[in-house]
């Protein structure tokens, strides 16, 4: 399997790639590679908003399966993903039953605009949390 690579230094005059080394682990500690999807992570406030925001528009797509409001919905956990922007999977209780859960995808670009890319209804409260 191959692994990634970090530049050191480029020689741009001979257009070579000068230092290279083999590295499992990222230039930034703690960062994420673009692409991959990050760890479970605890809910903030952001996320709460952004939940918040694109809530009429879950409650459209759900039909009669989610009938709580933006407010009354419980986010449990979320994971993040590195694109062209920043998707967001979320975990949100809506209801008292064990399938009362949905996992949401939300897209929020750059510019700072986000909006629900598509949503999964009836999950486990167990169910982790994947990349769809």
């Amino acid at each position: 399997q191959a692994q990634p690579f970090d530049v050191q230094s480029v020689d741009l005059d001979s257009h070579s790639l000068i230092g290279l080394r083999r590295s499992r682990r990222p230039l930034v500690a703690g960062a994420m590679m673009a692409g991959g999807v990050g760890a479970d992570q605890e809910p903030t406030d952001e996320v709460r908003e952004l939940v918040r925001g694109v809530w009429p528009t879950v409650c459209e797509r759900a039909g009669d399966k989610v009938k709580i409001t933006g407010d009354e919905a419980q986010v449990l956990s979320f994971k993040t993903q590195v694109v062209a922007g920043l998707n967001y999977f979320v975990k949100v209780k809506i209801g008292d039953k064990p399938e009362d859960h949905v996992h949401l995808r939300i897209f929020k670009g750059f510019d700072g605009k986000s909006e629900l890319h598509s949503l999964q209804t009836d999950k486990q409260g167990d169910e982790p949390l994947q990349h769809f």
